[in-house]
């Protein structure tokens, strides 16, 4: 990620613990810039651009700059359907790795991961719903 600009937000409180200390909210936000960042490597053999992470009381929300792939933006051309079919199955497949992932590694229980992205532009947004602690 050395290349990849990296922009945090600060929000309000996360989860119910409204006491999360900055310094800890900051820590969570680079763990999911990273996870994030390393999930696009393992698909795209490139990181992202530029991550923006945003934290809220149950949701995160990633806004990233990606560059397109090569292969993609030649498909594009010949077959548009085509491609917008296979952005799809990479977009749910990105979804898949990253939600393991936020589990496994940063220990989040995950509800939902929403995730949207613009070709033209190399823009992408991303919604983590966190489930809600009893």
């Amino acid at each position: 990620m050395k290349n990849c600009k990296i922009i945090f937000k600060k929000r309000g409180g996360f989860l119910k613990d409204k006491s999360l200390l900055t310094e800890q909210r900051q820590s969570l936000k680079k763990d999911i810039a990273r996870i994030y960042n390393e999930v696009n490597k393992e698909i795209f053999q490139t990181g992202v651009i530029q991550l923006r992470v945003e934290v809220t009381d149950e949701k995160i929300l990633i806004f990233g700059l990606h560059k397109r792939d090569p292969a993609l933006q030649i498909l594009e051309k010949v077959d548009g359907a085509l491609t917008m079919w296979a952005d799809s199955l990479l977009i749910d497949e990105f979804k898949k790795r990253f939600k393991y992932k936020m589990e496994t590694i940063v220990g989040l229980n995950v509800f939902s991961v929403l995730k949207d992205y613009d070709p033209s532009t190399g823009s992408a947004c991303m919604t983590i719903i966190l489930k809600k602690m009893s």
